[in-house]
């Protein structure tokens, strides 16, 4: 049995992602699009490779050299009823892939290093945990002795304001005390003068009910027995 060769279309997107921006870029199913192979420039379609943003002379990061599109107001292209951004989604979702690979290169190299590197990458990170491990130990001891003062300086200041409150209660009772002595004494003088008042009172009364009595007397005929 004679087999038939596979037929593969020519608008069949390629599986494999670019490995940079340098690169080229998958196809893209659409009749408007074809693939410029030229390295010297941006991998991207002919027909949007003009209207995509251009980056700076010196990119800090990987966002600056994939500039995301507004698919409803594409660059370079005046805005009708008509209007298809299948081309803007198309790069907008290369640019997704190309930043989800880099942060993927990114996240392995930081480990990589230390067990597929040379000598001097795993002595650089052995160096490095080290380091690290001895600055979290300063740190942490420097943590616990700031600890170890603020509470020191804790105690001090609450025994200083629990002797200044005994103090304070101390004045207190010796203020309210004397008060009440001198508040007990003037009451003492009054009600001694009130009594010497009474008395002096009393004595004069009975003074004069005897005269009364010696010139007047109840009886004064005799003849009550």
């Amino acid at each position: 049995m004679t087999t038939l060769p596979r037929l593969t279309p020519a608008e069949t997107a390629v599986s494999i992602l670019p490995s940079g921006p340098s690169h080229t870029f998958p196809k893209k199913s659409s009749r408007t699009t074809h693939i410029y192979n030229n390295p010297s420039k941006s991998s991207v379609s002919l027909s949007w490779d003009e209207s995509m943003p251009k980056p700076q002379s010196a990119p800090s990061t990987s966002g600056s050299r994939y500039m995301k599109l507004d698919p409803l107001h594409p660059p370079k292209a005046k805005r009708s009823i008509f209007l298809e951004t299948t081309d803007v989604h198309y790069q907008n979702e290369l640019r997704t892939y190309l930043l989800k690979r880099e942060q993927y290169h990114r996240f392995h190299r930081g480990w990589m290093r230390p067990f597929y590197g040379d000598k001097i990458e795993q002595e650089d990170y052995k160096r490095g945990i080290r380091s690290n491990l001895k600055d979290q130990m300063s740190e942490k001891e420097g943590n616990h002795k700031q600890w170890m003062v603020d509470k020191v300086q804790e105690s001090l200041t609450a025994k200083d304001y629990d002797n200044k409150c005994r103090t304070d209660d101390k004045d207190a009772y010796k203020k309210t005390k004397t008060h009440l002595m001198k508040f007990r004494d003037e009451n003492k003088k009054l009600m001694e003068e009130k009594e010497k008042v009474d008395k002096s009172t009393r004595l004069q009364q009975y003074e004069h009910e005897r005269e009364i009595l010696r010139y007047d007397p109840i009886n004064w005929s005799k003849s009550l027995r």
